[in-house]
Parts: C-alpha cells; structure tokens; sequence
C-alpha cells in the first residue's frame, strides 16, 4: 500500500500479523491456544520455507504472515492466563471466593506476608506511599509458596515519609498485607476495570499499615542499585535547582528527564491531558530521538566514525532506558532507536517504517499484553502517521529542500511540525477518544510551543542536572531557564479555557466506528488515482464526524427484549416504560432513572476519597451512561456530600449537561457542592434545594420527597441523615431512593411513606447496620432490595444481620458488588429485571 509497503518496510505484514494473532491470543486466552499457536505456526513457516527453497514465491508472504498470525495467539493467550491466574495465588484466591460467599462481613481476607522484588521506585501519594510488587513466594499461615503476579501495594501511617525512598526498583522486600481484588465496575457496554488491571500486570492490591513493616530482604542487583542512586541524584538536584523556583516546573523536568510523574498534580495532569500536550511529559520517540541526535552529532562533530558513534549511541541509549521510569513507552521508543542504529552500524539503510514495525513485533513477542496498553497504540500510531505524511511532503513538495536561508528554515521546521501534528492527530483521534474520552483540537496549535518547549526542558534539564552535581549555584543559573520553559509549557495550556470549544468530552467510539475509520483512512491514503480512494475518503470523514460529535442520542431502554421480557404481552408496550438502572461504581451509588417519556435523572455519581487518580466519574459512571445511549441528562440529584455520592458529580456533570440539579440540605464550604453549584451556573441550569412534602409529576411518574425538613441550623458538613429521600411512583410500582439515611431518619421516613403494591428499596447507606431496621423494613414493605456496595469493601456492607433482615421480609436481594450493575423496568404493573452477572427474572 501506498507509503507503507512501498518503502523497503518488509517486516510490516509479519508484524501486523503478529500483532493482530497476540491480540486475539490475549483477548481469548483459550488454554488450547498456545500449542495450537506454536504448531500451527512452525508448520506455516516450514511450508513457506519448502515453496521458498522450490522456487516457489508465490503465497510465501501469506505463509509468513499467517505463521507470525498464530504465534501471536499462543503468545498473547499464554501472556494472559498467567496474568489473570498468577501461579502460587491459587490458596489465597479460593479462600477470598469462598470469604466472599459466606458474607460480607467477612469478605475480607486475613493478612498474609508477601515477598517480591519492587518493579518501579515507590511513590508518594496523599496517603502514604505505593508500589508494584512482583511476586516471588507468599506465607498463608504457615504455608510458604512459590508465586508469581504483579500486586500494587498501598503503605500508610506516619513513617512512610522517611522510608518511602528506600523502596527502589529491584529490591527485594517482604512485607505482611492485606489482600483484595481490584473492583470490576462491571457496567453493561463497559470494559471491565479488573481486567484491564491485570492486563497491566497488576492482579491483586495490597495495604500495608506501618511503613515499619516493609523489610528489605536484599538490594537490587549493581545495575539496577546504580540506575537507582542515579534516579535519587537526579530527583535531588532537580529539586534543588529547579524545584527552589516552583515546585511543579521541577516535576515537569523529572518527568521529561525520567518519565517519573509521582510529583505532578492531579490538577496539571487533567489540564495538559485536556489540552493534548500531556504527551511532551512521557518519556517516547520524540525524547528518545532528541537524546540519540545529540549523542550522535556530539561525537560526529569530533570526528569519530560513525559506525563507532551508532554503537556508543546504542549502548547508551540502553543504560538510558535501564534507567529512567517512563513506562511502556521506554522501551517501545528505544527499540525503535536501536533497531535504526544498528541498521547504520552494519551499513544497511533500511527505512524507518521497518524499524518501527520489527521494534513493534519485538515488544508484543516479549510483552503481548503491552498491546492493551494505550500508550502502545499511541506511540506507534503517531509515529506510522509522521512517516507517512513525510512520505507525503517528500513526493509532493521537493523544493521545500531547496530553501537555504533562515527564513526558509524556520518556515519549513513549522510546516514539518504542523504536518506532523495533522498526521498524529488524523490516526490518533478515534484511539484518544477510545481511551480518554476526549476530541482535542487544542493539540494542533499548542504543539507549536510545546514541543520546542519539550526540547529545551530535556536539554537545559540534562545540562542542569550536571552543573548542579557539580555547584548548586550553577545548576541554579540553568535551572532557572528551564523553570520558565516548564511553566511556559502549562501555561500555554489554559488556551483551552479561553477557547473551551477546542475541547470536546466524547463517548469512546465503538470497535464498528474503529474499523470504519480505519478502513476509510487506509483507502483515503491511497494513490490519487484510486477508484476507491474518494468513497474511502468520504466514509472516513463521516466516521470522523460521528466520533466527534458522539453519535445518536438514543437513550430508550427496550426491557421487553431482556430474557425475562423475551416472548411475552410486554413486547407491545414500547413507550411506557421506566428503567432505573443501579450502576456498580464500587463502594459508592449511582442510580440512573430514565422515564418512559425520555427524560433522565441521575441520583449520586459515586466516588472515592482514598484514590485521587481515579475518577469514578469520568472511568465508570461517564462511560456507563454513554454505553447506555446517553449523550445528555435532564437532571442530577445529590442526596448528601459524602465522597462515595458526590465525587464523580462534576465530570458527569459538564459531560451531560443536566439542566436541573436537586439537593437536600446545603453544607457550607463544601468543595465539590460548591464546584457543582458554579458549574450549574454558568451553564444556566437551575439548582434547587428539595423538601418533605413536595411532589414533582412528569407525565404519569411522580417524585414524592420523604426527606429531609427544614434544617435548624447551618450544616458544616455533610450529614448521613440529611440524604436526600425520593420515592418514585409509575402506576403500582415505587422506587424508594433513601441515600444513606440511618435509623433516625428511617424513622421520619417510616411516617410518611405511602403504601405500594410493587416497591424497590435501595437499600440506605448500603446495608450498614445503622440502617434498614426491621421496623422501616415492615413500613416499607420491599419486593427487591438493592444493596449498592464494593466487593470486599472495608466497612463490611453490607451488615450479616441487615442481610439476615430482608431476608425475613421475603425480598428479593440484588448487589452490585456480586451482579454489577442492575437494571429494573417496570411499565407500572410488572417489574423486568436483568443484571451483568447474566440474571433475569420479573416481578409481579
């Protein structure tokens, strides 16, 4: 194909091949597939080799290809059992199961002492300090086991700050923990978390409560200690140089310097990500390549051989990426050096496109799972779109490269990087949009600057960090220059405050909307003359406008096609239907109601206050409601200010756009409140405080408020019993919303709940024993109860005797944390219902 496989790139077909099988392989993870995988692709290859050896050509490619095709799968379903079901973990696994069947309360497992090697240098974090360990043997009681797996670890208490430091990559620890799976957030149309963790190799978390109990068994071997103590060097001068001028401009420089972002703020982070610069701070091909063009013109301009200075290069570029933390992309870019290199070393020019595709096959043959790491797709694909597009300018615009003078230089560097941005852009959009929920056009101008900022942080940094090794006063002087680079770099990101409609929050795009993008894009890049060179072009730009835009609106559940609603008199009954839809968000709530005249409440938006990074808002909730056909809501309720309800609100809310907001009783000073009530305001919509006795009707739906009155006094801080209560009514079915009102409350509530022939209860404060007693129980008289709780949550929700409670009544029992989520529809006279654990029933 035109500019890929006309380019000398012939490891292209056999990489893609090898990827494409690796990613089934990993997706599948069938068990047969790895003998299959290995048979299947040695008889390819020796077939391919006899036509070859005959004097046969044709069909060898796609022997070939076909060969590297099922090898993948047995590399990529290997990879992902042993990342899914670690050996040695196997005890520890059918204890927590068998933990988790018994109840809640006691779900979570007893500590057991972990020993592994420390595979990145520990982190800060607001409350304590974390690593991933990688397994080497567990003690489960007095059984001692050999183990393998990947297992994050969470140290808190007020010893971590003088030891965090020690905790170096490739050092030996053990440590007693306490174990839990990491939670699915099994939402339907969503990916799930779990998984997606494991794939990173990170199984199982562990907390440890003293950094006191973190032993160093041995140190890292003498590789691994000095890219350590060189690490630590850097951190300390950086931030004795540069970090004395503002703190954020020396985490910019360790980051570009070594890929480390431990010291970055969330907030700048979120800022630059929404800008489309975030990529300057990952050490990738653009660092890598500024880092191998010095080192090589450095010694070419003393005159040593240029076979000699590609091995010096290789060497260093080597113990470079031995030594920084960058992640994936490390590798991923220093393969692709090493590969070009060593092709100038032994006197072969081969083109770049082969270097990425063989640095490509390198790292899914050695790493398979890398492949679902976003930062694989986003390397490669902006660097296969550079390469095309200076294919591109090469054959269309040759007198670019006539133009000597300065003036014709910095024209022509802006015009490679604008095209060089255009081209990342144009193949990366449909992934960014996938993995970030974000269209950006804000990148195409900040790149300008960016970019060349990027360049002179990693310069001035690398000088930086040797004048201050030698006098801080010095380091001081450079270090100043590239405070003033770095912060130029983040201030040039609040274009998209200024211009806000550069930015825009999108669904991730379907695996159908991918494959025609792509498609559309592979034929739009073909010779001018191609017969279906404008139909590809005009369906790749219709695939690029629905990306963009979100697609279709279309939020209408259809219950009469689940399981339980397949065949029956309910078929008919298209337009009147409600659904609420209890979202698994963890240790947290979030109920979507969506009336049978199309309008949508969202009650909560879970949250978390122990993890910072991640957003339940934007990772579960967002991407929920959009899998759900949801591209706006009509109104969000909060039933209280606790984390758990409220965190994810303000993403959810500037993605959806509610023009209505409704609230119990007010707290003072409440950050996120607070952040909500501005964003409500300026974007129009009206913030309305609910309470007792109010009934809100739309169309044949009424929302009843049980609670709460009137406050007394001013509320400094959020409240359980100050939840918001809503009993929704369509026809004889009631949908009782309590928030995490305790037994006080449920008191109040009791007295003035109406009776209903059909009720769902959400159960208050998820099944803590302080709520749902027997007597609310026997007012409220339930059909379902729905527990909103996280698997193995630290509280024990929900309580062995509130379980034991409903049970008495009769109910049914529905939990997020052992279905997911759970969907409930009623059209006023039955109730269908259907969880992600594959369950479906009706009520009557």
């Amino acid at each position: 194909m035109h500019g890929f496989f006309h380019m000398g790139a012939v490891a292209v077909l056999p990489a893609l091949a090898l990827l494409a099988g690796a990613a089934v392989g990993a997706t599948w993870a069938v068990p047969q597939l790895a003998p299959i995988g290995l048979v299947g692709g040695l008889v390819a290859w020796l077939v391919a080799a006899w036509r070859f050896v005959r004097g046969g050509v044709t069909g060898c490619g796609v022997l070939l290809a076909a060969g590297f095709a099922v090898a993948g799968l047995s590399l990529g379903g290997g990879a992902a059992r042993r990342a899914w079901a670690p050996p040695g973990l196997e005890p520890w696994h059918a204890d927590a199961e068998a933990a988790s069947a018994e109840g809640a309360e006691s779900s979570v497992p007893p500590p057991i002492v972990l020993e592994g090697w420390i595979r990145a240098d520990a982190e800060q974090t607001p409350y304590g300090a974390s690593f991933v360990l990688d397994l080497r043997a567990v003690d489960v009681g007095r059984r001692r086991a050999a183990a393998q797996g990947g297992v994050r670890v969470h140290v808190g208490g007020r010893f971590v700050e003088t030891r965090y430091r020690d905790w170096r990559a490739g050092r030996l620890v053990r440590l007693p923990a306490t174990l839990r799976r990491p939670l699915p957030y099994r939402n339907f149309g969503t990916t799930d978390q779990e998984l997606a963790l494991a794939r990173r190799q990170v199984r199982l978390l562990a907390s440890v409560k003293s950094a006191l109990r973190v032993e160093i068994v041995r140190r890292g071997h003498l590789a691994a200690e000095i890219a350590a103590s060189l690490r630590a060097h850097v951190r300390r001068v950086v931030a004795a140089t540069v970090g004395r001028h503002d703190p954020t401009s020396g985490a910019i420089v360790v980051a570009v310097l070594m890929g480390d972002r431990a010291g970055l703020g969330q907030e700048i982070e979120d800022r630059l990500q929404r800008a489309g610069t975030y990529h300057v701070l990952a050490i990738s091909g653009g660092n890598i390549a500024l880092l191998a063009a010095l080192l090589f013109w450095l010694p070419r301009r003393l005159g040593v051989p240029e076979r000699a200075t590609a091995l010096a290069v290789i060497v260093l570029l080597a113990g470079y990426a031995e030594t920084v933390e960058g992640g994936a992309s490390v590798p991923r870019a220093t393969i692709v050096a090493i590969v070009y290199l060593s092709a100038r070393l032994w006197d072969h020019r081969t083109s770049p496109m082969n270097a990425l595709a063989v640095a490509a096959a390198l790292q899914a043959a050695l790493t398979p799972l890398a492949l679902f790491d976003a930062g694989f797709a986003l390397s490669f694909g902006a660097t296969v779109g550079i390469l095309h597009m200076a294919s591109l300018v090469r054959a269309g615009w040759p007198r670019m490269r006539e133009r000597s003078t300065r003036a014709g230089w910095l024209w022509r560097a802006a015009f490679w990087l604008l095209a060089s941005t255009i081209a990342a852009e144009i193949v990366l959009m449909p992934v960014s949009a996938l993995v970030f929920a974000r269209a950006t056009l804000a990148g195409l101008l900040l790149n300008f600057v960016a970019i060349p900022l990027m360049g002179v942080v990693q310069i001035v940094g690398l000088v930086t960090v040797v004048l201050g090794t030698l006098s801080v006063g010095l380091g001081t002087l450079t270090g100043l220059v590239a405070h003033i680079a770095a912060l130029a770099i983040v201030e040039s990101s609040r274009l998209v405050d200024v211009v806000p409609w550069l930015v825009r929050d999108v669904p991730p795009p379907s695996w159908g909307a991918l494959a025609v993008y792509y498609g559309g894009l592979l034929g739009a890049v073909q010779p001018p003359r191609h017969r279906w060179r404008r139909p590809a072009l005009a369906l790749w730009a219709a695939s690029a406008v629905w990306i963009v835009t979100g697609g279709v609106h279309a939020p209408r559940p259809k219950p009469w096609t689940w399981h339980a609603g397949a065949g029956s008199h309910l078929a008919g009954e298209a337009h009147s239907w409600l659904t609420a839809t209890f979202l698994d968000v963890g240790q947290g709530d979030a109920t979507l109601l969506q009336l049978p005249d199309g309008t949508t409440l969202l009650a909560d938006a879970g949250g978390t206050q122990f993890d910072a990074a991640f957003d339940v808002g934007d990772r579960v909730v967002s991407r929920a409601l959009w899998a759900l056909g949801l591209r706006r809501l009509d109104r969000m309720g909060i039933t209280h200010g606790d984390a758990d309800h409220v965190a994810g609100a303000p993403i959810v809310a500037r993605r959806f756009n509610p023009r209505l907001f409704w609230e119990g009783v007010p707290v003072v000073g409440h950050r996120t409140l607070e952040m909500l009530k501005r964003l409500a305001r300026d974007r129009g919509a009206v913030w309305r405080q609910l309470r007792r006795g109010e009934v809100i009707t739309r169309g044949m739906v009424s929302f009843t408020v049980l609670h709460p009155g009137e406050p007394e006094w001013e509320r400094r801080r959020a409240r359980n019993n100050d939840s918001l209560v809503l009993d929704v009514r369509y026809g004889d079915v009631s949908f009782l919303l309590p928030g995490d009102i305790e037994r006080a409350a449920e008191e109040e509530v009791s007295a003035h709940v109406a009776p209903s022939r059909l009720r769902v209860l959400k159960a208050a404060h998820h099944g803590s024993r302080t709520s749902t007693t027997t007597r609310f129980l026997h007012a409220v008289a339930p059909r379902v109860v729905v527990f909103s709780c996280g698997r193995e949550n630290r509280y024990g929700h929900p309580a062995a005797d509130v379980v034991t409670r409903v049970q008495r009544t009769g109910a049914s029992i529905l939990r997020t944390d052992r279905e997911g989520a759970i969907q409930l529809a009623t059209n006023g006279r039955v109730i269908v219902g259907r969880t992600m654990s594959g369950k479906t029933f009706m009520v009557r």
